[in-house]
Protein backbone atom coordinates (compact mmCIF):
# COMPACT_ATOMS: atom_id res chain seq x y z
CA UNK A 1 0.00 0.00 0.00
CA UNK A 2 1.03 3.60 -0.39
CA UNK A 3 1.16 3.97 3.39
CA UNK A 4 3.73 1.24 3.73
CA UNK A 5 5.80 2.26 0.71
CA UNK A 6 7.42 5.16 2.51
CA UNK A 7 8.94 3.17 5.32
CA UNK A 8 9.95 0.10 3.33
CA UNK A 9 12.23 2.08 1.07
CA UNK A 10 15.26 3.95 2.24
CA UNK A 11 15.85 7.51 1.08
CA UNK A 12 18.63 8.09 -1.39
CA UNK A 13 22.04 7.81 0.16
CA UNK A 14 23.92 11.07 0.42
CA UNK A 15 26.09 11.91 -2.56
CA UNK A 16 29.81 11.40 -2.02
CA UNK A 17 31.48 14.35 -0.31
CA UNK A 18 34.99 15.60 -0.78
CA UNK A 19 37.35 14.09 1.74
CA UNK A 20 38.26 16.61 4.42
CA UNK A 21 39.96 14.38 6.92
CA UNK A 22 36.75 12.37 7.33
CA UNK A 23 35.95 9.27 5.36
CA UNK A 24 33.84 10.17 2.31
CA UNK A 25 30.28 8.87 2.29
CA UNK A 26 29.43 6.63 -0.62
CA UNK A 27 26.09 6.09 -2.28
CA UNK A 28 24.71 2.55 -2.02
CA UNK A 29 24.68 1.08 -5.53
CA UNK A 30 21.20 0.36 -6.87
CA UNK A 31 20.52 -3.36 -7.07
CA UNK A 32 22.90 -4.41 -4.30
CA UNK A 33 21.36 -7.23 -2.22
CA UNK A 34 20.77 -7.09 1.53
CA UNK A 35 23.90 -7.93 3.49
CA UNK A 36 24.43 -11.44 4.80
CA UNK A 37 24.04 -10.07 8.33
CA UNK A 38 20.68 -8.43 7.52
CA UNK A 39 19.48 -11.61 5.81
CA UNK A 40 20.51 -13.73 8.80
CA UNK A 41 18.71 -11.41 11.23
CA UNK A 42 15.48 -11.50 9.23
CA UNK A 43 15.75 -15.26 8.69
CA UNK A 44 15.63 -15.72 12.48
CA UNK A 45 12.25 -13.96 12.34
CA UNK A 46 11.00 -16.14 9.50
CA UNK A 47 11.45 -13.40 6.90
CA UNK A 48 13.32 -13.73 3.63
CA UNK A 49 15.41 -10.91 2.15
CA UNK A 50 16.94 -12.95 -0.68
CA UNK A 51 15.01 -10.99 -3.31
CA UNK A 52 15.59 -7.60 -1.67
CA UNK A 53 17.86 -5.12 -3.40
CA UNK A 54 18.71 -1.47 -2.90
CA UNK A 55 16.35 0.87 -4.72
CA UNK A 56 16.85 4.54 -5.47
CA UNK A 57 13.88 6.56 -4.23
CA UNK A 58 12.27 8.59 -7.01
CA UNK A 59 9.63 11.31 -7.23
CA UNK A 60 6.80 8.85 -7.95
CA UNK A 61 7.58 6.88 -4.78
CA UNK A 62 7.63 10.06 -2.73
CA UNK A 63 4.36 11.24 -4.27
CA UNK A 64 2.62 7.91 -3.63
CA UNK A 65 3.81 7.52 -0.03
CA UNK A 66 1.54 8.70 2.76
CA UNK A 67 4.41 8.76 5.26
CA UNK A 68 8.17 8.57 4.93
CA UNK A 69 10.09 7.43 8.01
CA UNK A 70 13.85 7.79 8.39
CA UNK A 71 16.23 6.04 10.77
CA UNK A 72 18.21 9.17 11.59
CA UNK A 73 18.06 12.94 11.44
CA UNK A 74 21.05 12.87 9.04
CA UNK A 75 19.17 10.61 6.60
CA UNK A 76 16.04 12.73 6.96
CA UNK A 77 17.97 15.95 6.25
CA UNK A 78 19.64 14.45 3.17
CA UNK A 79 16.30 13.07 1.96
CA UNK A 80 14.60 16.45 2.33
CA UNK A 81 17.38 18.19 0.39
CA UNK A 82 16.41 15.98 -2.55
CA UNK A 83 12.65 15.96 -1.90
CA UNK A 84 11.72 19.17 -0.04
CA UNK A 85 8.11 18.73 -1.14
CA UNK A 86 7.91 15.73 1.25
CA UNK A 87 8.61 17.76 4.41
CA UNK A 88 5.10 17.43 5.84
CA UNK A 89 5.03 13.63 5.50
CA UNK A 90 8.60 12.86 6.57
CA UNK A 91 9.59 12.03 10.14
CA UNK A 92 12.00 9.98 12.22
CA UNK A 93 10.90 6.38 12.71
CA UNK A 94 11.25 6.71 16.47
CA UNK A 95 8.84 9.67 16.41
CA UNK A 96 6.11 7.04 16.16
CA UNK A 97 6.89 6.44 19.85
CA UNK A 98 7.10 10.18 20.58
CA UNK A 99 10.90 9.98 20.65
CA UNK A 100 13.26 12.00 18.51
CA UNK A 101 16.21 9.61 18.72
CA UNK A 102 18.26 8.26 15.83
CA UNK A 103 18.66 4.57 15.09
CA UNK A 104 22.25 3.62 14.34
CA UNK A 105 22.66 1.99 10.95
CA UNK A 106 24.32 -1.42 11.40
CA UNK A 107 25.88 -1.47 7.91
CA UNK A 108 29.30 -3.09 8.03
CA UNK A 109 28.76 -4.56 11.49
CA UNK A 110 28.08 -8.10 12.67
CA UNK A 111 24.77 -9.94 13.00
CA UNK A 112 24.41 -8.89 16.63
CA UNK A 113 24.39 -5.23 15.55
CA UNK A 114 21.60 -5.99 13.06
CA UNK A 115 19.62 -7.76 15.77
CA UNK A 116 20.08 -4.84 18.16
CA UNK A 117 18.99 -2.43 15.43
CA UNK A 118 15.88 -4.49 14.70
CA UNK A 119 14.99 -4.69 18.40
CA UNK A 120 15.35 -0.92 18.67
CA UNK A 121 13.13 -0.37 15.63
CA UNK A 122 10.50 -3.01 16.41
CA UNK A 123 8.25 -1.00 18.77
CA UNK A 124 8.15 1.90 16.29
CA UNK A 125 7.42 -0.48 13.40
CA UNK A 126 4.56 -2.06 15.36
CA UNK A 127 3.15 1.39 16.14
CA UNK A 128 3.44 2.38 12.47
CA UNK A 129 1.63 -0.77 11.35
CA UNK A 130 -1.05 -0.26 13.99
CA UNK A 131 -1.67 3.33 12.86
CA UNK A 132 -1.92 2.29 9.21
CA UNK A 133 -4.59 -0.28 10.09
CA UNK A 134 -6.78 2.21 11.97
Amino acid sequence: SAASDGYKRQPPAPAPVEETGEEAKEQTPVGIPASEEAQACMKMLGLNLEKHSATQVDVSMVTEADNILCMSREIQDEFLKTFPEATEKTALLMSMLKEESDIDDPVGQDSEAYQACFLTMMPALVETADRSLH
